[in-house]
């Protein structure tokens, strides 16, 4: 009798805690609901992914907390929405401690869905995410706004956007070839004053530049 009570044990005990580590998971992927409904929102109304937690109109980060999740954060990455939830180091079951759940947006027939993955803790996926294909969206470059002041967003010119989505017009939030500050300041000004004179409807004078192109 003692023997086959050893063996039902050795049996039940590695069940009971594949069950409270996918519960918990479970809990990750309630917490990180909220996210995903702003993250597609966010892309559906720009075109763009929200680059964290504020922009994606939710609140901070370590304010999403559950009983063995300590954070769920916003992020892109490459251009690709990721949303990540942080197990607890010390409540969370000891296969999740200090581990994390990551959802990226997929193109899911049409749709955004989201896919979770993990390190070390793929076992414990629930199907309903793990098993989501698709190929990862990546968002296209953000128009430039004509006018828009330096500091908040820095113009350069993208051939691609302007051959596609831009209709002609190139100008994108990104980095561009300028290297010397002097004549950066220049640059930045004389393009700034040529979109807000002409909506960007002459921009010859970046767009056979090497140095206005986007890098």
């Amino acid at each position: 009798m003692v023997a086959i009570i050893g063996i039902l044990a050795a049996v039940a005990i590695p069940q009971y805690q594949n069950y409270v580590a996918r519960a918990q998971v479970a809990e990750a992927l309630s917490l990180a609901s909220g996210a995903k409904t702003a993250v597609a929102e966010y892309f559906d109304t720009n075109g763009t992914f929200p680059a964290d937690n504020t922009e994606a109109g939710l609140s901070n980060a370590g304010t999403i907390t559950g009983n063995y999740v300590e954070s769920v954060t916003v992020s892109v990455a490459d251009g690709k929405a990721l949303i990540t939830a942080l197990f607890s180091s010390t409540d969370a079951h000891s296969k999740l401690q200090g581990k994390s759940m990551v959802l990226t947006a997929l193109d899911h027939g049409g749709s955004i869905g989201f896919a979770c993955s993990g390190t070390d803790i793929e076992s414990y996926l629930p199907s309903s995410c793990a098993d989501v294909t698709g190929v990862p969206v990546v968002a296209g470059p953000v128009a430039w706004v004509p006018g828009t002041p330096i500091g908040d967003a820095t113009p350069c010119w993208d051939q691609d956007y302007a051959d596609g989505a831009g209709g002609g017009i190139g100008w994108v939030v990104g980095e561009n070839g300028c290297s010397d500050s002097a004549s950066c300041s220049s640059y930045y000004a004389s393009a700034i004053y040529a979109c807000a004179e002409t909506s960007c409807g002459i921009h010859a004078y970046w767009t056979f530049s090497a140095e206005a192109m986007c890098i």
